[in-house]
């Protein structure tokens, strides 16, 4: 069981990985180096030593993807211990 828990983990994890990457390449592509009040550009996101700003759609996602993620594994975690017989 162990076993499946690990693969189960893993590709969570690689999951989170590959949507929070895109997520932040998507974001550095369209993000504005200003502030652009009429396009809601307003909150600003450090990047690597680079200031985007994004509009609220896409600055809530960078933080809530993480927090998604987390939580799924921490519940599927609890819910593959409990089906998981005990020796």
């Amino acid at each position: 069981m162990r076993n499946k828990l690990l693969r189960y983990s893993s590709a969570i994890g690689a999951a989170f990985a590959i949507i929070w990457l895109g997520a932040w390449s998507y974001c550095y592509s369209v993000g504005s180096r200003i502030p652009i009040e009429e396009s809601n550009r307003i909150y600003g996101v450090n990047y690597h030593g680079t200031l985007l700003y994004l509009n609220k759609a896409e600055y809530v996602s960078l933080y809530a993807i993480p927090v998604v993620f987390f939580l799924i594994g921490i519940v599927s975690a609890i819910v593959i211990k409990i089906r998981t017989p005990q020796d």
